[in-house]
């Protein structure tokens, strides 16, 4: 139940092993976000700056796109919160 589920699922559909499978998504993504960041930040190649911010971009949105999910259903994402949010 983890890609392509609609924003209207409701919280208790999410069954504890759903739960425990998304939070470990957003921590996966978490870190990809992180390293697609710094990544970016220490980039020095102008072939590769544009691959970097695509890079980025697409981690970000990923990553929020599941901690929003994880708020949505219920799960304790305080500590994967985005700066500021």
């Amino acid at each position: 139940m983890l890609y392509g589920m609609s924003a209207m699922i409701r919280r208790d559909e999410w069954t504890e092993e759903d739960k425990k499978r998304l939070l470990q998504e957003i921590e996966k993504a978490h870190r990809e976000w992180l390293l697609a960041q710094d990544m970016l930040n220490q980039m020095d190649t102008p072939d590769l700056i544009d691959y970097s911010i695509y890079a980025f971009k697409a981690a970000e949105a990923k990553y929020m796109y599941l901690y929003k999910l994880g708020k949505l259903v219920g799960i304790n994402v305080s500590r994967f919160r985005p700066q500021g949010e």
